[in-house]
């Protein structure tokens, strides 16, 4: 049975398979709210739960990106309908401060309660589950593992990541001859804008840089600082002339950025709770790092490096692959397709089947 559900699993993850992916009907839907804490009423936590209509095989936990699409994100939604048509009942929880395109260290707190909602609730009789995290979001997954060593059975990280300043920088600059998506730049500004010199306006530069991303997200075509540099010459943000200089910095368009965050990263502690490695030491599970080769947000180094620390008492492996990048996924080229199917068969395998 789990043969023929990986098998399953396997086309529906295939690049080929969009005009047949499975449709939101295909599954049932219950949503979970959850109250703030304790000062923090009015900030909800949502929990969507699909599930498969046929017995389920099992439960799958799938921890997002930092997207404030969340799932709504076209390619997300279709990975938890394929998972959930595959027969696994899926957790797909709402972590509120990456929909709001916020770094901050309650959101390992959200993951974790959300986690536990999720086994809890009256959906999951399995006494383990599977977790599935998708770039930014190994850093709640690794918590997640930590803390609840008895309730997961295996781990996938999708462009997961390490070494958190190492990530932060490339994101923001790249390295080398690598490129890199220059419209995260915004965010890690955002990010660390208690760190930023002050400006008189600070709160509304912030505000700026989350703007733009939730404006340029995903679109290639502004991908290059000439289209960067026309937004901003567009936006009439009406800034004095030191916030003027901080936002243009944060765009990439005017210089210092980049010596900017490098010395806030060699000594501040604002994004200290990113730091993976306490969590991963206690990793129990399988686990398997999967990386695109070519991602241009996240080094595929990172998942490499996580591969290589994970306990040596777990079982712990990295795949390298062509076919999926973050928030889209790719053909592979006629001379790398063989190895690319045989990639997305182990990756199925450790879903479906985990050791």
């Amino acid at each position: 049975m789990k043969s023929m559900r990986q098998h399953r699993l396997f086309f529906w993850l295939g690049p080929w398979s969009k005009p047949w992916a499975p449709k939101p009907k295909d599954c049932i839907q219950e949503l979970v709210t959850l109250p703030g804490n304790a000062g923090e009423k009015n900030r909800l936590s949502r929990l969507r739960i699909f599930l498969p209509r046929r017995a389920p095989i099992g439960a799958l936990f799938l921890v997002p990106g930092f997207d404030f699409r969340g799932f709504d994100h076209p390619e997300l939604y279709r990975l938890v309908c394929s998972l959930c048509q595959t027969g696994f009942i899926v957790g797909a929880p709402d972590i509120p401060d990456f929909l709001h395109l916020c770094f901050h260290r309650r959101s390992l707190a959200d993951a974790n309660t959300l986690f536990q909602a999720f086994v809890d609730s009256k959906y999951v009789s399995f006494s383990s589950v599977g977790i599935i995290s998708i770039s930014l979001g190994s850093r709640l997954a690794f918590s997640i593992c930590a803390r609840n060593q008895r309730e997961v059975n295996n781990l996938t990280t999708f462009g997961g990541y390490y070494d958190w300043k190492s990530a932060l920088r490339f994101s923001l600059k790249g390295r080398g001859n690598r490129k890199h998506d220059p419209l995260n730049r915004p965010i890690i500004f955002a990010a660390l804008q208690d760190d930023l010199p002050k400006v008189s306006d600070q709160s509304r530069v912030t505000e700026a840089w989350v703007t733009f991303a939730r404006r340029t997200w995903g679109q290639n075509s502004l991908k290059n600082m000439k289209a960067i540099q026309k937004i901003a010459d567009d936006w009439q943000t009406n800034f004095s002339t030191a916030a003027k200089q901080l936002f243009e910095q944060g765009l990439g368009i005017s210089s210092g950025g980049d010596e900017l965050v490098d010395n806030i990263l060699d000594s501040s502690t604002t994004l200290s709770w990113l730091e993976a490695a306490e969590d991963l030491a206690q990793l129990k599970c399988s686990y398997l790092a999967v990386h695109q080769f070519n991602d241009n947000v996240i080094e595929y180094e990172q998942s490499e490096e996580l591969a290589k620390k994970a306990p040596t008492m777990t079982k712990a492996e990295c795949i390298l692959t062509g076919l999926y990048s973050h928030g889209a996924r790719t053909l592979p080229s006629p001379r790398s397709i063989s190895r690319e199917i045989q990639q997305l068969r182990h990756i199925t395998r450790h879903i479906v089947a985990p050791e």
